[in-house]
């Protein structure tokens, strides 16, 4: 960003080039007026370029409980970043680093930029698999030459050289979130806030203590449908619909309607059939007559013609199939056999697996993005990442002579994993263009299968670029997916899926000699005084040489001053 008050690629760091780098397209170039040329390097970018960063920080959103507000942080004037926390830095660096500067800097810059963005992410998971940081440990070392080949001398400490034994320190220590400061932070945070006599700090934080816990023991004598300090839940965090013990397990659903707002609409006899089957096929209780309909009907058919199958005629032999009294059928299953009502109440906003979502409609206007869903593919061996907006909360309903049941599912608008999505191969980053959206019969997911995503547009103006978004995963708050670990450790789960390390190729050059270092143009600088300082070093430093040298060479030392296990014989 070139902050003339914080930049280390000053004209200090340039005079030291002359003196341990051999890279002569950045020395300063002198001028007859006593001042100098200070070349543009190719990692500094200029007005235009850092006015188009500043902006597009001041334009972005979050989600809801991702980061705080990073606009607050930009200077316009001065085109500069000022008062980020140490959580916005880190959410800066993993996340908005490569998005940021990929169109602005060279291939060669970007990457490393990328692979330090990348190494903190895999630093910061909630599971770690030591054979990685093994991998990692490795990976760093090179990272750091490539740095070294790229920036001033002076950009480098002790903090730089700090990254070398944080992979040791994750397999020694266990996953940072134990680790870090933010509990910590948080705490005081909280602590501060109870401090109400600022004469009696101590006292004031004790007294407040001492009613806290008196408040969480007397909360132990209320009933669990009163809120309490007890039963609290965590952030977007809601309990699960469990007081139904009978019914099937896509109606134990985990989520609330956000606000108050709700209508009511009809949905169409197509949209209605989409549901219908969705739900079915979604529901594990009806996982055997699944497999009964593609033994009975389905055999000898291509995975493309069971999903047509299904798509036809799956609805009608499930009910006949169920109703004919042949096979055992679990009660449960009736409201399914009888079907949803057509008429469904539609909401602006879901809680629901520790995320807060919104509709793009209603959250078009507020300061954080909502509306991202991202959803694994469940036909067949699609594994493929579908990524979608939210465009409606549908709140289905079925009803027997028992139970009024409900389930609640997101219609959304879905990208083309073909046309509208790329994934970098290096970085990971995952670009999407809305213009290409998939056409598809089936837009609804059920509400506990979503996974938050927000979309992030770049900063450049490249033509190649204009349209596009990069897709970025997040993870909900104090909620670690187990399951993960059932599969050995092979898996990472955090804000999106982990880098993984490129295996380390000992090579005899870690940055191509051929990158130029510099760019057109440079900065004017006045050093009509500081030019002459490595000359005027240098040569006091050889005339200190030169005069040891030769007090030396005149002084005779004999033999008998010389002790015997420092002489040697003729044979040495």
């Amino acid at each position: 960003m070139d902050d003339k008050g914080c930049t280390k690629d000053n004209t200090n760091a340039r005079l030291d080039l002359q003196l341990y780098c051999n890279r002569s397209e950045l020395e300063l170039i002198p001028q007859d007026d006593g001042t100098a040329i200070k070349p543009n390097a190719t990692y500094v970018l200029t007005r235009k370029q850092r006015a188009l960063i500043c902006q597009w920080l001041k334009e972005l959103r979050f989600p809801y409980g991702y980061a705080s507000n990073i606009a607050r942080c930009v200077n316009m004037q001065e085109l500069q970043l000022f008062g980020m926390k140490s959580h916005n830095c880190h959410v800066f660096m993993q996340r908005l680093l490569p998005i940021a500067f990929r169109d602005f800097l060279i291939d060669e810059v970007w990457g490393l930029l990328t692979e330090i963005s990348n190494f903190f992410r895999a630093l910061t998971t909630s599971i770690i698999q030591v054979s990685n940081m093994k991998m990692w440990e490795e990976k760093i070392v090179e990272t750091i030459c490539k740095l070294e080949k790229l920036f001033p001398p002076t950009f480098f400490d002790s903090m730089e050289h700090l990254a070398i034994h944080l992979p040791y320190e994750a397999k020694v220590g266990g996953p940072v979130q134990f680790r870090w400061m933010y509990p910590f932070e948080r705490k005081m945070h909280d602590l501060k806030k109870t401090m109400l006599n600022k004469n009696h700090v101590e006292a004031s934080i004790c007294e407040s203590n001492i009613l806290l816990e008196i408040t969480f023991f007397c909360s132990h004598y209320f009933g669990s449908d009163i809120d309490t300090r007890l039963n609290s839940q965590p952030r977007n965090i809601v309990g699960a619909n469990d007081d139904m013990d009978n019914c099937l397990s896509i109606f134990k659903h985990r989520g609330q309607p956000l606000g108050g707002e709700m209508c009511m609409r009809a949905l169409s006899p197509k949209e209605l059939k989409a549901v219908e089957l969705y739900v079915l096929l979604n529901c594990e209780e009806v996982n055997p007559w699944i497999a009964l309909f593609e033994y009975q009907v389905c055999s000898g058919l291509s995975d493309d013609q069971i999903q047509i199958k299904r798509q036809l005629e799956f609805i009608p032999w499930f009910k006949t199939t169920v109703r004919s009294g042949r096979y055992e059928v679990d009660f449960r299953l009736l409201p399914l056999v009888i079907g949803p009502v057509s008429n469904v109440r539609v909401y602006n906003g879901y809680w629901v697996n520790g995320f807060r979502f919104h509709t793009i409609a209603y959250g078009q206007n507020k300061k954080t993005m909502n509306s991202g869903v991202c959803v694994k593919g469940a036909t067949f061996n699609d594994e493929s990442d579908y990524y979608g907006s939210l465009k409606e909360i549908i709140e289905l309903q079925y009803f027997d002579s028992y139970v009024h049941q409900l389930v609640i599912l997101f219609k959304c608008e879905w990208y083309d994993i073909n046309k509208g999505i790329v994934v970098h191969p290096i970085s990971g980053i995952v670009d999407i263009n809305p213009r290409f959206k998939l056409q598809t019969d089936e837009p609804f997911i059920l509400a506990n299968q979503a996974q938050q995503v927000f979309y992030v547009r770049y900063p450049s103006q490249n033509p190649s670029r204009k349209g596009w978004f990069a897709a970025c995963k997040i993870r909900a708050r104090a909620i670690i997916d187990t399951s993960l670990l059932s599969d050995g450790g092979n898996v990472y789960y955090q804000d999106d899926d982990p880098p993984m390390p490129q295996l380390v190729q000992r090579t005899s050059t870690v940055l191509n000699d051929h990158v130029s270092l510099s760019s057109q143009g440079g900065e004017q600088v006045v050093i009509s005084e500081v030019m002459q300082l490595p000359y005027v070093i240098e040569e006091e430093c050889v005339g200190e040489d030169d005069d040891e040298e030769e007090e030396f060479d005149g002084t005779e030392i004999s033999e008998e001053e010389v002790p015997n296990h420092l002489i040697k014989s003729d044979g040495d």
